[in-house]
């Protein structure tokens, strides 16, 4: 089965995406989603697409710095592990790196984190075309860089 592996947010985005997944193992903390979107060059046609198939992202944490739902004001950040059953469901709203730190938003809850790494990975056989980039879009994306796929997409 192919994929696609990047090590870049610039080209995905979970927002509002639902956690069908998640889990703590091997120091990594796995997200899998009911979709993504994907700026992508598929046969050298840049545009954006989305992906079902349980798209993921892997995190190889470093140290967890903090893990708090303000809306009802609980701190997670020590026993994280034992809370992650719980958001399954929860929608993704951001995924933000600054060298090796991170930062989760979820609906009602932030996560800070120092990683080693991360990656996206998304099975290009569940690609939908979605739209065209716009001119903007294309002027800021380096082309060359985006991910690249030859599948056929539905």
């Amino acid at each position: 089965m192919s994929k696609i592996i990047h090590n870049t947010d610039k080209y995905f985005s979970f927002h509002d995406s639902p956690i069908t997944k998640c889990y703590f193992e091997n120091g990594k903390l796995n997200f899998e989603f009911e979709y993504v979107s994907c700026w992508l060059n598929n046969q050298d046609v840049p545009a954006v697409y989305t992906s079902e198939g349980n798209p993921k992202l892997i995190i190889e944490l470093e140290s967890m710095i903090s893990w708090t739902n303000w809306e009802k004001q609980i701190d997670y950040t020590k026993n994280f592990e034992l809370h992650l059953q719980e958001i399954v469901g929860f929608e993704f709203l951001s995924f933000k790196q600054f060298d090796n730190s991170g930062k989760i938003i979820l609906v009602g809850e932030d996560v800070e984190f120092t990683f080693k790494q991360f990656e996206f990975i998304v099975i290009p056989s569940n690609l939908y075309f979605y739209r065209n980039l716009y001119k903007d879009e294309i002027q800021k994306l380096q082309l060359e860089e985006m991910p690249k796929t030859n599948l056929q997409v539905n």
